[in-house]
C-alpha cells in the first residue's frame, strides 16, 4: 500500500478507534437504564412558570438517584481516561504535551456549562453531601465534572486529532458530524438513566426521546474552536504555557454559545407556538455552523467549502 493511501485510511482509524470509546460507555451505562419516572422533561405540561420572570422555573424537584450516578460516574471517568490515554499516544509521538492538556481541557467545560443551563433549560439534580461547587445559584456535583471530562475529552479528541493530522478539509467535516453523533448517543443515553439530569421549558428539535438536538452542534462547534485554537498556537504553548489550554477551552466553548444561542435560548424560555419554538433551534443550528466555518476559515486559514483542500503552509 502506497503512503498516499495510508495517509488516506488514517482519519477513518482513529475515529473508529474514537469510536471504541464510546462503545464501552453505551455497553457499561446501558445497564443502568430505569423506566423513567418523576420531571417529563419535553412536557409542557408540567413545566411551571417561574411568577416573578415569567419564565420556565428549573424543576428542583427532579430526581437525585445517587446509585445510578456514581454508575455513571465511574462509568465516564473510565471513558475520560481512555479518551487521555489516546492522547497520550500522539503527545510520546511528537514530543509534546499538548494533546494530553487539549483532551484533558474538555472537563473545564463543566464551569460554562452552569451559565448555558440557565439559559438553555438544563438542571442537574443534587443532594446535600455531595454538592461540588456553585455558580449562579446551582449547586452542582462531581457527575456533571465526570460527564465533561468523558465527554468533552473525547469530542475535543475527535476534533483535535483530525486537525493535527492535516487531513484534507471534509475530514474536519467529518470530525464536526462524528463529534455531534456521539453527543446523541452520550446524551439520549444518559437522560434516559432515572436521576442523572433533565432539559426543561420549550425545548425546540426534541428528535428522539428526551435530547434537545440544538445542543448538538452547540456543544461540539464549542470543542471545535477550541481544539483548532490549540493547534493554531501551538508553536506557542510550550513549556508552562501549554497549561493556557486549561482556560482556553472553557473560553472557547461559552464563545460559540454567545455567538450562536440567542434564537434557541429565546424560545425555551418564552411561550412561542410550536413551528416557532423549533424555528429558533433550527436557527442555532445553522448558526453553529456558519460558526464552524468561520472557525475553519480564520483560525485553521482554510476555505471550508473546498472540502479536498489541505492545512496552511
Amino acid at each position: 500500500m502506497s503512503v498516499h493511501c495510508c495517509l488516506q485510511a488514517r482519519p477513518k482509524r482513529i475515529l473508529i478507534k474514537l469510536a471504541q470509546l464510546v462503545a464501552v460507555f453505551v455497553a457499561g451505562i446501558l445497564p443502568c437504564l430505569l423506566p423513567t419516572a418523576g420531571y417529563a422533561q419535553n412536557a409542557v405540561s408540567e413545566m411551571r412558570i417561574d411568577p416573578n420572570f415569567g419564565v420556565p422555573a428549573p424543576p428542583m424537584h427532579a430526581y437525585y438517584d445517587p446509585q445510578n450516578t456514581l454508575y455513571a460516574e465511574v462509568i465516564l471517568t473510565a471513558v475520560g481516561l481512555m479518551a487521555v490515554a489516546f492522547a497520550l499516544r500522539d503527545a510520546i509521538r511528537n514530543k509534546t504535551m499538548l494533546p494530553i492538556v487539549v483532551v484533558s481541557s474538555g472537563v473545564f467545560c463543566v464551569f460554562p456549562e452552569v451559565f448555558i443551563d440557565v439559559l438553555g433549560g438544563c438542571l442537574w439534580p443534587t443532594s446535600p453531601g455531595h454538592v461540588v461547587f456553585r455558580i449562579l445559584g446551582r449547586d452542582m456535583t462531581w457527575f456533571p465534572v465526570a460527564a465533561w471530562f468523558a465527554f468533552g475529552g473525547l469530542l475535543i479528541c475527535i476534533c483535535y486529532s483530525m486537525i493535527s493530522r492535516g487531513v484534507k478539509t471534509k475530514w474536519l467535516w467529518v470530525a464536526f458530524a462524528v463529534a455531534g453523533f456521539m453527543d446523541i448517543i452520550f446524551e439520549e443515553i444518559m437522560l434516559n438513566v432515572h436521576g442523572l439530569y433533565v432539559y426543561f421549558g420549550h425545548q425546540p428539535l426534541v428528535l428522539l426521546t428526551r435530547f434537545p438536538w440544538w445542543w448538538l452542534p452547540t456543544n461540539t462547534g464549542g470543542l471545535f474552536l477550541a481544539a483548532a485554537l490549540a493547534y493554531r498556537y501551538r508553536k506557542l504553548l510550550t513549556g508552562w504555557k501549554v497549561l493556557m489550554v486549561y482556560p482556553l477551552t472553557p473560553f472557547a466553548y461559552m464563545a460559540v454559545h454567545g455567538f450562536v444561542g440567542m434564537p434557541a435560548d429565546t424560545v425555551i424560555n418564552g411561550d412561542y407556538p410550536w413551528i416557532v419554538t423549533q424555528a429558533g433551534g433550527i436557527a442555532t443550528t445553522l448558526l453553529c455552523l456558519i460558526a464552524t466555518a468561520i472557525t475553519i476559515h480564520l483560525v485553521l486559514g482554510r476555505n471550508p467549502f473546498n472540502l479536498e483542500g489541505g492545512p496552511e503552509q
